[in-house]
């Protein structure tokens, strides 16, 4: 790097195949420019480059009392490079069908591997969510098969409201509570 003289750039002569092992070796003997006392051990640093496009996992908070997915908690998609958030919307699809709700904040033309979708999920419900294959990385790679994965949404934990105001109350003072 002209800019910084301590900064190495290391760019292949040929393009490199996908999500290959990759070592980065210095080897013993390197002057530097401070002193004439070379690296005594060589220095190695172990890299890839990045992977075919799959998902790596979907996935949702299990609070519920059978250890099951939570229906208000979501379903959180994981890939493993980024996607346009437009594409992932496109491919994604749950049976029985439900109606997705992406964050707001999150634009259609933005990249991301990470998502977090909400949905008219039942609990106690069964789905099956599927990501269709083809969808095309950042890096210009299609995702090579469809991913289909069962989903088990739990019960909800038992709640009651119950209808009084204000932040006392006092055992002497009878009143009505409605439930």
């Amino acid at each position: 790097d002209s800019a910084n003289e301590k900064r190495y750039v290391v760019r292949p002569a040929a393009r490199w195949p996908v999500d290959p092992p990759l070592v980065l070796e210095v080897r013993a003997g390197l002057v530097g420019r401070e002193g004439p006392r070379p690296m005594s051990s060589p220095f190695r640093r172990a890299a890839r480059t990045y992977g075919p496009l799959r998902v790596t996992g979907v996935d949702c908070h299990d609070d519920t009392p059978d250890r099951r997915a939570s229906a208000p908690g979501g379903v959180q998609v994981a890939l493993s490079n980024e996607v346009r958030v437009s594409t992932l919307k496109r491919a994604l699809r749950f049976e029985p069908p439900v109606t997705l709700r992406f964050p707001s904040w999150l634009d259609d033309g933005e990249m991301a591997r990470y998502f977090s979708v909400d949905g008219d999920f039942k609990p106690g419900q069964r789905y099956t969510v599927t990501i269709d294959a083809g969808i095309v990385d950042t890096y210009g790679q299609r995702m090579a098969a469809r991913h289909t994965q069962p989903l088990a949404f739990g019960d909800l934990w038992p709640t009651a409201e119950i209808g009084l105001s204000g932040a006392i109350l006092e055992p002497a003072a009878r009143r009505a509570i409605p439930v």
